[in-house]
């Protein structure tokens, strides 16, 4: 998320240098093809998240709320994802900490 909107930024800027902007928006067409490309996994890993901590990928339209919207989302992604497993999968962190306590691959019998 923070090189999308790195790059959402550069290309904002980029069309304002280039003078591709229209006239009423600080948006021209850098920042259009850039958004339009990235769009459908951008939405993808907006509803990940949320299927993470337990909701349901639709509530990804309460971002278009003003204010509250925003309010929500913020508070969403700094939510721990949900222990264990939930209905769109188990959690991901369990996966990794698995992986992370497999000392039974490390011989400590030997001593020297």
């Amino acid at each position: 998320m923070l090189f999308h909107l790195i790059f959402l930024s550069a290309a904002m800027i980029s069309d304002v240098l280039l003078g591709l902007t229209s006239e009423e928006l600080p948006f021209g067409t850098l920042y259009f093809v850039y958004a339009f490309i990235t769009f459908i996994p951008y939405l993808a890993v907006n509803v990940r998240r949320l299927h993470d901590i337990g909701k349901s990928g639709s509530r990804f339209l309460f971002f278009l709320i003003p204010l509250i919207g925003f309010i929500l989302y913020f508070v969403w992604f700094c939510t721990d994802s949900q222990p264990g497993e939930n209905e769109w999968g188990t959690n991901p962190k369990d996966k990794i900490q698995i992986l992370t306590d497999a000392d039974f691959l490390i011989d400590k019998t030997d001593t020297t």
